[in-house]
């Protein structure tokens, strides 16, 4: 607190409440000797001159000379019943009472004795933490609490302050805010950028990473010790996959691994001795920096290697050497491998490096891998100049398996999904090993299509292939030679970062490839690229495209990607395709600059076909349905290319309306089409353009998830469309969305319209949603109509806010028209050709002259009476038809044929 004087306007009064009657009364005295102000504070008397002083304060700073006065904070309205000032010692009667006690004639607080003043916090507390300021030292005791004392303690010293007392060495921060003196830091701070003070280095909200900084961490980390030791990529510690082992998590309990020289159970050549010295492989692991390894007696330019057994299984994810550090024995490129059989060893590679600095014994780690086993080999590939390697300190960063047991990733009751936790606590998923690897939509493992090829199955055989450069059977350009190495497409499959594919040699802005050769036929479900990271080669769009031919290729767009990130060498993952072939293109269709790509890394995600048998799908006797199943286990289907494609209400495969149109019949046919964006003819409002991306209504077709429709221009709360011409017709049962994602943009309801003309388009209603989720961009299927047009016009009826909709994903399940025609078929053609209208029935609308209408367009006259006759199925029966269609210049013939087959 510090006096402050006002200059008020002369005889200036406050008005009081009327209901205050307590008199109060605030005395200064002003000692102009000491330079102070002593301020009393009580209750006055309405019959004497005689006060009760409840409270003082001593203002150190200079007097004001005061005159007149007003105090209050100005919240409520009061009243000054008296002010006058009293010249000389005379201050009136007043009487100490209280926390304030007479002490030299003056009323002063009642506090402990290394305080200037106090504020007890309950009546007669005396504590040396209540003071108002301290007679000789603080101690700050956090929550802005501080203790007086005498003197500081001995594992403190005075600050500069010369009050405060400061820890000698590093301080810990507690939970309750108040410090503790520490000679070092403990294993579990960091010490903070003041250089004093030892933070923690994970926070008690349980968020971590870059986003999330601790007091003595940042990122911030979580507790290796504690129930939630890892960090996910979205900034929460957990004990899940989720947050340990994903790509972007981080497993706070890995440690650079306490060495141990009796790993060694192998190693090459024969140990060098020197001065009674003998340098062993044991001498990479005793933590001495002046000892190494020198394996004598081998070849030149030979490989040479450590074999280390762990004792137990490890999980590694980085490992560490310091090279000799001259340009005669230093390595420059090493394989680490693992087994996980002992005698003989099974050797795998883990990490390939051919990038390590030579001419210096610094430290250099390497990581980008994660694997486990107990018994490991370093295997050094290349020497500076091809002699034995000396090798200082060999360190190996992980974690012991009994520490990180692998979490339960199945059940025993074969359910599985996000919603079936394991007792980890993970997702539920199905053994990739077993009989029932899939997971399907509801829930369960098994085998079945239903189980492993629907939309939102998960075929846990699934994984990232493990890369083969001799995959690479030919690629665009010349490779890039620099410094020895030739940067040809097999480095972007070696697994080393360092190194790269860059084709020179070709023409700007031309398209570049790298074919593949899998060596046997893999389906495939994701790629991921790693850019060089710059702005000038970097790839920003490719084509994956397959092959089931060799020479020569017939390549087939697979997926295309547009959105590449440039400027950037983190991995980038792409999906939403399904494909199987063994030969297979990266078709690089745009770089950043249109320069010669150079690309780091290639990899591919799925399954050897060989593991990936397809079931069978339908049976000899033509039997199908849910309780009809196949030798695989699964409901028997229908061939879709074979004369019966469509499957009854009664279980049989056939052809007619009955097996293929009826209420609960299957038409195997039908499939999600192969979507075009060339089918877009018209679509509302105008294409949003941003960083050069035009967002029309084409990239609602072109299978990219991170493009959308954007139309802009509309009014809001008005309906907006996208017209499509299929090129022929198609019959659709099936519409899916993928919405933008969010509760502005993201559509609510919406028509699905069709039209068998163009230019009036003649539109008619097939179904009408008006249940669409907002606030997703989940794919959203809508189904309940079948219907035949050539021409089609998604109306968007509503939005969450009207505002334009942002839609992700268009995709149509259907068949093309030619290919599900009706009974009545085109035999043969005597006169001149004329297009009739595939119809499922042919109504009679003259039985006596046998006249029947063909979808009201024209007119078949028949000359032989014929009516569907009853037959036991699979028998057919069939009658001539014979049709006079009227035409323009004349009548001509056409002979029909009619098949009829009973249900």
């Amino acid at each position: 607190m510090q006096l402050v004087k006002y200059e008020g306007a002369k005889k200036a009064r406050s008005l009081g409440d009327p209901k205050l009657f307590q008199p109060y009364f605030i005395c200064l005295e002003e000692d102009n000797e000491k330079m102070q102000t002593y301020i009393k504070y009580g209750i006055g008397s309405d019959t004497s001159e005689k006060g009760l002083v409840y409270m003082v304060y001593i203002d150190k700073s200079p007097p004001l000379g005061i005159r007149f006065y007003s105090f209050g904070t100005g919240e409520n309205d009061l009243e000054i019943m008296d002010a006058r000032v009293i010249e000389g010692g005379a201050t009136g009667e007043m009487e100490c009472s209280g926390g304030t006690v007479l002490e030299d004639g003056i009323c002063v607080e009642d506090c402990h004795p290394e305080c200037n003043g106090c504020i007890p916090r309950s009546p007669g507390s005396k504590l040396d933490t209540e003071c108002r300021s301290c007679k000789h030292f603080s101690i700050p005791k956090g929550g802005g609490l501080i203790q007086c004392v005498a003197e500081c303690p001995p594992d403190t010293i005075a600050a500069a302050d010369g009050v405060t007392c400061i820890c000698k060495d590093f301080v810990v921060v507690k939970d309750d805010g108040s410090n503790q003196c520490v000679s070092a830091c403990p294993a579990d701070k960091k010490v903070a950028s003041d250089g004093k003070t030892c933070g923690s280095k994970w926070r008690d909200d349980s968020r971590c990473g870059p986003s999330f900084p601790a007091k003595g961490a940042n990122p911030g980390q979580c507790d290796p010790g504690g129930p939630n030791p890892c960090c996910s990529s979205q900034g929460y510690c957990g004990s899940t996959e989720a947050h340990c082992t994903c790509e972007g998590c981080e497993d706070y309990r890995y440690q650079w691994l306490a060495r141990d020289s009796s790993w060694v159970v192998d190693s090459s050549g024969t140990p060098w001795v020197s001065n009674g010295v003998t340098h062993d492989a044991a001498k990479a692991l005793d933590g001495v920096a002046g000892t190494y390894w020198n394996p004598v007696g081998t070849d030149r330019h030979s490989a040479r290697h450590i074999v280390l057994d762990l004792k137990e299984p490890h999980t590694l994810t980085r490992i560490a050497l310091n090279n000799f550090g001259n340009t005669v024995h230093d390595i420059k490129a090493f394989k680490l491998q693992k087994s996980t059989l002992w005698s003989p060893f099974h050797w795998e590679d883990v990490v390939s490096v051919t990038d390590v600095k030579v001419g210096t014994d610094r430290r250099q780690e390497f990581g980008g891998f994660r694997a486990t086993a107990r018994y490991w080999r370093l295997l050094i590939t290349r020497t500076s100049e091809g002699w034995q390697p000396r090798l200082r300190e060999l360190n190996l960063y992980g974690i012991s398996s009994s520490l990180n047991p692998s979490p339960a990733k199945w059940r025993d009751d074969f359910r599985c999904g996000p919603s079936i936790p394991t007792e980890g606590g993970n997702p539920a998923q199905c053994n990739p090993k077993g009989p029932t690897p899939c997971c399907s939509n509801g829930g369960w493992c098994g085998s079945t299509e239903a189980h492993c090829t629907c939309d939102g199955c998960k075929d846990y055989r699934y994984e990232w292939l493990a890369r083969d450069s001799s995959w690479v059977v030919d690629s665009s350009g010349t490779p890039w030679v620099s410094n020895g190495v030739t940067h040809d497409a097999a480095k972007a499959l070696d697994g080393v970062a360092g190194t790269y594919w860059n084709p020179v040699g070709t023409v700007r802005h031309s398209v570049r490839h790298i074919v593949l050769d899998l060596k046997e036929p893999h389906t495939l479900s994701r790629i991921a690229l790693n850019n060089y990271g710059n702005t000038l080669h970097d790839i920003k769009a490719f084509k994956l495209q397959k092959s089931t031919l060799w020479s020569p290729f017939h390549w087939e767009d697979v997926v295309s990607v547009t959105d590449v990130k440039v400027g950037t060498d983190r991995r980038q993952e792409f999906g939403g395709f399904r494909a199987t072939a063994r030969y297979w293109r990266l078709l690089i269709t745009r770089t950043s600059e249109g320069w010669q790509p150079r690309l780091r890394e290639l990899n591919l995600y799925g399954i050897s076909s060989p593991w990936n048998p397809s079931p069978a799908k339908w049976r000899d006797d033509f039997r199908c349905g849910p309780s009809i199943p196949t030798e695989g286990g699964n409901p028997a289907q229908c061939n879709p290319k074979g004369p019966t494609p469509c499957c009854s209400n009664g279980g049989w495969c056939g052809s007619t309306e009955a097996h293929c149109t009826c209420d609960g019949c299957k038409d195997y046919r039908y499939e999600w089409l192969a979507r075009d964006s060339s089918w877009v003819v018209d679509s509302s409002g105008t294409p949003w353009v941003i960083n050069g991306v035009t967002h029309d209504a084409a990239k609602a077709l072109d299978g990219v998830a991170g493009t959308y429709w954007n139309p802009v221009g509309t009014d809001r709360h008005s309906a907006r469309h996208i017209v499509l011409d299929l090129k022929e017709p198609h019959t659709l049962t099936r519409i899916a969305l993928n919405n933008y994602g969010n509760t502005v943009h993201d559509i609510k309801a919406f028509k699905l319209q069709k039209s068998t003309l163009w230019s009036p388009f003649h539109w008619e209603d097939v179904v009408s949603v008006t249940d669409v989720e907002v606030g997703t961009d989940r794919r959203q299927e809508f189904g309940g109509f079948r219907a035949t047009a050539r021409y089609w016009r998604l109306l968007i009826t509503e939005t969450s806010e009207g505002f334009q909709p942002r839609l992700r994903e268009l995709n149509l399940l259907g068949v093309l028209s030619p290919r599900n025609p009706s009974p009545v078929t085109e035999d043969a053609l005597l006169g001149a050709r004329v297009d009739i209208n595939y119809v499922n029935k042919v109504p009679w609308t003259d039985k006596g002259k046998k006249r029947a209408d063909l979808s009201g367009e024209m007119t078949i006259v028949v000359d032989q009476a014929t009516q569907q006759k009853e037959a036991t199925p699979p028998s057919v029966t069939r009658e001539d038809l014979i049709a006079v269609v009227p035409m323009a210049g004349g009548v001509g013939a056409l002979r029909l044929t009619a098949p009829v087959m009973a249900v």
